[in-house]
């Protein structure tokens, strides 16, 4: 087994590259991604590349990577969202054919995007062009599969995945049940996440307009801006001025600073309400924390994420009915519901239930693979 993962720097690498060196043979994993590029971001990706570890190949090491994607048994595509890796994946039909798209949904929500940078207009001509013809495709969310069919004329073999994050770190479940346990509905100041990013998927103007009625109650709002698309820092200086001419400079907290994963986890513990009115599948890993930390989630209904979550038997609320709630009902978490989310998230996190999904993959992809060359 030879398996090559193409994976950019994000809050899950770290986490899938222990994941494969704890629950795999990290031998017959690689790992192709750069150095981190945002300040205070771990470089490269912390990874600790001891003996039996995945290695890491830097794709600036040009012909050692070609030489990989040439000799690898399957190539895992974490997320499509330019053109640097899939213009050489593309060049040739075989290796297509023995690559898994995992999708993590901004890849295909793109398609909805108008934009005139030449790097996105090229990723979206290569995924229309040759995404058919990729022998496997991975969704987080079952139901952002049609859309990936319908857009890109997706056929390849399917699989549910989902992704290692800092909860299943030693220990850090554990602080983060003690914390929502002993959260309540007392007349402390309430702590708001709004988001996950500067993107303008989060659709923080409208939050912010649901939410103002809300402005002279006695809570803090915390918005993370950290990263986003090239150019974000310009949306993320009109959301804060947003953000401030409503409730006060006092009452907003810009997250503007990266974060490593249990830092984050921590940050993310100490809410008591969580808004991600994204019009997309965005931000489930930041949601997946929270539930886990007994923090009360509001999700727009009109998204592939709600259903998700009600399939599964979650309670969250509806991010469109935010303006038509008093701040009693909007600060109020049901102790029941908490629990009851706590317990389904731990579940669905289990390192164990998200390892066998990826043996299977793995094991699938390996085998065909196998097949083709007898």
């Amino acid at each position: 087994m030879n398996i090559t993962h193409v994976m950019a720097q994000t809050m899950y690498t770290q986490d899938m590259y222990m994941l494969i060196n704890t629950c795999f043979d990290g031998r017959e994993h690689k790992f192709c991604t750069g150095h981190a590029k945002r300040k205070n971001s771990l470089a490269p990706i912390g990874l600790n590349q001891a003996e039996g570890h995945a290695e890491v190949i830097n794709p600036k090491n040009f012909f050692k990577y070609i030489k990989n994607l040439d000799e690898c048994d399957a190539i895992i595509l974490h997320g499509l969202f330019n053109f640097k890796h899939f213009i050489f994946i593309s060049r040739k039909k075989e290796w297509l054919e023995k690559t898994c798209w995992v999708i993590w949904g901004g890849d295909i929500y793109r398609h909805n995007e108008k934009s005139n940078r030449w790097g996105v207009k090229l990723t979206e001509y290569l995924k229309q062009k040759y995404a058919c013809q990729i022998g496997y495709v991975a969704t987080l969310v079952d139901k952002d599969l049609p859309l990936a069919r319908q857009w890109y004329h997706v056929t390849g073999k399917h699989f549910s995945l989902s992704y290692p994050l800092p909860i299943q770190r030693p220990g850090v479940m554990q602080k983060l049940t003690e914390r929502g346990n002993k959260k309540g509905s007392g007349n402390k100041t309430v702590k708001v996440m709004l988001g996950n990013s500067a993107t303008v998927t989060n659709c923080h103007a409208e939050a912010l307009e649901e939410l103002k009625a809300f402005a002279d109650e006695d809570l803090k709002l915390y918005i993370p801006l950290t990263y986003g698309f090239k150019g974000f820092e310009e949306y993320r200086e009109k959301i804060i001025q947003t953000a401030v001419g409503i409730f006060g400079e006092d009452k907003v907290v810009p997250i503007t600073e990266s974060m490593d994963g249990e830092t984050y986890s921590d940050f993310i513990s100490e809410m008591d309400i969580g808004i991600f009115f994204n019009d997309r599948q965005q931000a489930m890993g930041n949601i997946a924390i929270a539930l886990a930390s007994g923090v009360k989630i509001y999700i727009r209904n009109d998204t592939t994420m709600w259903a998700n979550y009600e399939g599964r038997g979650f309670r969250v609320e509806n991010a469109f009915n935010l303006s038509k709630e008093n701040f009693e009902t909007f600060r109020n978490y049901s102790p029941d519901v908490k629990k009851k989310n706590m317990a389904l998230i731990q579940k669905y996190t289990d390192i164990n239930l998200i390892r066998d999904k990826w043996k299977l993959l793995f094991l699938v992809m390996t085998s065909d693979r196998n097949k083709e060359e007898q």
